[in-house]
């Protein structure tokens, strides 16, 4: 199949950011599965490690690829990899020159990749029309809490040939929590409420979760056996009566999409009486860290504790 035939072929898939990563849906086996062939864990997985123009279509794997390789190595990244209000990255995505703003199979193949690593939600015969053009493919693994991020770091560094640099992100991922835990040990605990742009937040068994419980607070969400990230009612948000309430930065691509600029609670006539809202202990987190799907996420953890237990980061 010729590169014009390959690419009228193509749909175009979308370039997901941090957590916006789809659900496995039975599109790609991960790994440990029949049809994947790299296991975590496994020292024969390198079969990449020689890699030098490698592509990637996910930004979560835009900042691993960036930490992990020389830019000598990527041929190119996201569009989103160049967004500061999601991509931690924006200075080192710098060293490599091409984007790819869709998953378009001319743009791709002109780029003449030794390997492209495909998310969760590429189609499989989207992924196979690419594999007959002759581009290598890495299925990588789905990636949600912290403990896929360890994963998913130590399954590109294995298969990338550099375990021992993925080892060194985990440990400094890691260590990003454990030193916020150890500021606010033994603090009181401020009750916290995440709220979404579209009324959801974020309850038990997400990283948010995680990072208010190391941060030296209560997750209300949690402590309401909200599972997950789910909407909430207005009114039961309302009635939790959280100390502080706390949002995200990153509202997406507003051109593209046509979105609006946040809108101030303080303005909202649901929420203008809530104690948090005029007290003014309503917090923007940065979406860069709080969506992240890479290392960078557990920064999080440490902007909640700022805002917090200011005190345990005074000078």
């Amino acid at each position: 199949m010729d590169r014009r035939t390959l690419g009228t072929a193509l749909g175009a898939l979308t370039i997901a950011a941090g957590s916006a990563w789809a659900a496995w849906g039975g599109a790609i086996d991960p790994p440990g599965r029949k049809g994947n062939p790299w296991t975590p864990g496994v020292p024969s997985a390198a079969r990449y490690g020689s890699a030098r123009r490698i592509v990637s279509v996910n930004l979560g794997v835009d900042e691993i690829l960036l930490s992990l390789l020389p830019p000598g190595r990527i041929a190119a990244l996201t569009r989103l990899v160049d967004d500061p209000t999601i991509s931690n990255v924006t200075d080192l995505a710098r060293a490599v020159t091409d984007r790819v703003p869709q998953m378009d199979a001319e743009r791709i193949l002109a780029l003449e990749p030794d390997l492209l690593i495909a998310p969760p939600y590429a189609r499989r015969e989207v992924l196979g029309q690419l594999e007959d053009a002759g581009v290598e493919i890495l299925r990588i693994p789905d990636c949600w809490t912290v403990d896929d991020i360890r994963t998913h770091l130590r399954f590109l560094g294995e298969a990338l040939g550099v375990p021992d640099r993925a080892e060194e992100l985990v440990r400094e991922m890691d260590g990003v929590l454990e030193g916020v835990r150890a500021r606010t040990e033994g603090r009181a605990r401020p009750r916290v409420l995440f709220v979404g742009m579209n009324g959801d937040t974020m309850g038990k068994g997400t990283n948010f979760d995680l990072f208010v419980e190391a941060a030296g607070g209560i997750n209300l969400a949690a402590e309401a056996l909200i599972e997950g990230r789910k909407a909430i009612p207005v009114e039961q948000a309302l009635a939790l009566d959280p100390d502080v309430i706390l949002v995200s930065g990153y509202l997406g691509d507003r051109k593209a999409r046509g979105m609006e600029a946040r809108p101030d609670l303080a303005d909202d006539p649901a929420w203008r009486e809530a104690a948090a809202v005029r007290a003014g202990r309503v917090h923007v987190l940065s979406g860069a860290n709080l969506l992240s799907t890479s290392h960078y996420v557990t920064r999080t953890a440490e902007e909640i504790a700022r805002i917090l237990h200011p005190e345990c980061y005074a000078p």
